[in-house]
């Protein structure tokens, strides 16, 4: 699984228009060949900083979302709003979700999904 994780300002008073259309183009995203997840939303506490989280199955189908005409021209609309972008890019080889979840359940009692 590769990991999309991205922290963007924005400006404040417009962060709602942006993050309405980069939630469309997350949507339409959600359709294409190996996206698992895509999700953008807004720090509660930091006005105009947005928080960016995408899952992929592997670095192809990201690859090939990432040469799309939509991600080019959403890309470009992007850098004409935001201010700042810090993105990284993670590939994960070692899942330990199943034992954390546990560990979770035995903490919180039943309320995590395993």
């Amino acid at each position: 699984m590769v990991i999309i994780y991205a922290e963007i300002d924005v400006d404040p008073a417009g962060q709602h228009e942006t993050l309405a259309n980069s939630v469309a183009f997350a949507n339409e995203s959600l359709g294409e060949r190996g996206c698992i997840g895509y999700l953008f939303t807004l720090d509660s506490q930091k006005p105009g900083l947005m928080y960016v989280l995408e899952r992929w199955e592997n670095d192809e189908d990201l690859e090939a979302h990432m040469h799309t005409a939509r991600s080019a021209d959403f890309a470009k609309w992007m850098t004409g709003v935001a201010r700042k972008v810090r993105v990284n890019r993670y590939t994960v080889s070692d899942d330990k979700s199943d034992s954390f979840r546990q560990a979770s359940t035995e903490l919180m009692g039943d309320s995590v999904e395993t």
